[in-house]
């Protein structure tokens, strides 16, 4: 049985051993938004907490990152 979260591509590999995925667009050695979907495919509430941070990365993004957290978390509030 596997794990939570965990599952199976298909692979190939070549003369030399070297294992490539078959999918095209959707594996772990594809770009960050295809290997994300993959990681990230249980979805999550996300806490106060966690919502406070992002709107702090979000600020920080934004170029608003000389603030403090509050005052960025403040600055997207007002943004929203």
């Amino acid at each position: 049985m596997a794990k939570e979260g965990c599952f199976w591509l298909c692979y190939q590999y070549d003369f030399r051993f070297r294992f490539y995925p078959i999918p095209l667009f959707l594996n772990f050695a594809g770009q960050d938004f295809a290997r994300s979907l993959l990681l990230f495919n249980r979805p999550k509430t996300v806490t106060e907490k966690g919502m406070r941070w992002i709107k702090i990365h979000a600020a920080n993004k934004y170029g608003y990152d000389k603030a403090d957290f509050d005052g960025r978390v403040a600055f997207i509030d007002n943004m929203m």
